[in-house]
């Protein structure tokens, strides 16, 4: 049998297959299917019974879309310091920001200090003393200047007391690891939150980053704090992201502080207790060499001063004396005499001749 009869044979067994209401009729592996659409023959290969009996594959479920989230934006002090305080409201310049405040116990910026602006450059600088606070809740936008709602945003009486500017603190590991001192901070405006603390070998941020490296340190790491030092968790020198590079550091002249032999960065506080025992080692001798010069003093002294008087020998009656005298203090009434007691018989004794 041919190929073109094998054709017909399959697709006349299929027409009569589905007359009859069997459905699909099934066709020997290897023939063709023979659909007529619109007069022209169509082929269609049919590998078994059991490729048709397969059930379709299930559609891939995708994961639901999550809602679109902007990223969060963080500040750093330096963005703030230095940028005039405008109200909303009426544009009146209130002032310069000159310090930020933090709560070092929830690690939250507060307020910022505000150096009121005077038209006059000289009164500017005769009324450096006065400044006020505006509180983190009362900024309503920071760009090039920093926006409040209006002039009651200012606090006059506002005390900082318990807060830190956290500038210049020390930050060492609780072995004793020195990592830098802090420059800057980066905080969340919408709540204050502290993110990150941003270090260096000097603490000073006048100085540009170019000239130091930087680093940042996560608020996740620090254990406790003092009134001028940070404590991180130990091996947290580890976990220290690097935000810049200075020259020396590009030239591998210097390295980071916690791995410099130096004995201003590594050594610090080591070298703070060896100072404190070379001082009391130090203050031990002295106090050994006083005693030292005044005891030959006094011996010298002892060899050339005068002999003491002789003293005179008291008969054993004289010594008896004294000490009943002193026994008795001071009478009160003159004591009698020997012949003014009474006999046993009651009378008084006789006077003894003159």
């Amino acid at each position: 049998m041919s190929c073109a009869n094998m054709s017909y044979a399959a697709s006349h067994a299929v027409a009569v297959g589905a007359r009859q209401g069997l459905g699909s009729a099934r066709v020997p592996s290897g023939f063709r299917r023979t659909a007529v659409t619109r007069g022209r023959p169509v082929r269609m290969r049919v590998s078994s019974v059991a490729s048709e009996e397969r059930p379709a594959p299930a559609p891939e479920r995708r994961p639901p879309a999550q809602p679109y989230a902007p990223p969060s934006v963080t500040l750093t002090r330096g963005q703030l310091v230095r940028k005039d305080v405008v109200t909303r409201t009426s544009g009146v310049r209130l002032g310069n920001a000159t310090q930020l405040w933090v709560d070092v116990d929830e690690w939250e910026v507060v307020a910022l200090d505000v150096k009121p602006f005077v038209r006059n450059a000289l009164l500017n600088g005769v009324a450096g003393g006065a400044v006020d606070h505006v509180l983190m809740s009362s900024l309503r936008q920071v760009g090039d200047v920093i926006l409040v709602h209006d002039e009651s945003a200012v606090e006059r009486r506002w005390s900082s007391y318990g807060l830190s500017t956290v500038v210049g603190c020390d930050v060492v590991t609780e072995r004793g690891t020195y990592i830098g001192r802090v420059r800057d901070f980066e905080f969340n405006p919408d709540d204050g939150m502290v993110q990150r603390i941003v270090v260096d070998a000097l603490g000073l941020p006048i100085v540009p980053e170019g000239v130091v490296s930087t680093y940042a340190v996560d608020v996740t790491e620090i254990l406790s704090t003092g009134m001028d030092r940070i404590i991180l968790a130990e091996g947290a020198e580890s976990r220290v992201e690097q935000l810049s590079a200075s020259l020396l550091q590009r030239l591998q002249l210097t390295a980071p502080p916690w791995e410099d032999d130096l004995a201003a960065y590594a050594d610090y506080y080591e070298a703070d207790v060896r100072a404190a025992q070379q001082a009391e080692w130090e203050r031990q001798q002295a106090w050994a060499r006083q005693s030292q010069m005044d005891s030959q003093r006094m011996r010298r002294d002892d060899y050339y001063a005068a002999p003491p008087p002789p003293q005179t020998q008291q008969t054993q009656r004289e010594r008896y004396y004294q000490d009943s005298r002193s026994m008795e203090g001071i009478p009160l009434v003159r004591p009698n005499q020997p012949f003014e007691r009474r006999d046993a018989d009651g009378g008084d004794g006789e006077r003894p001749p003159p």
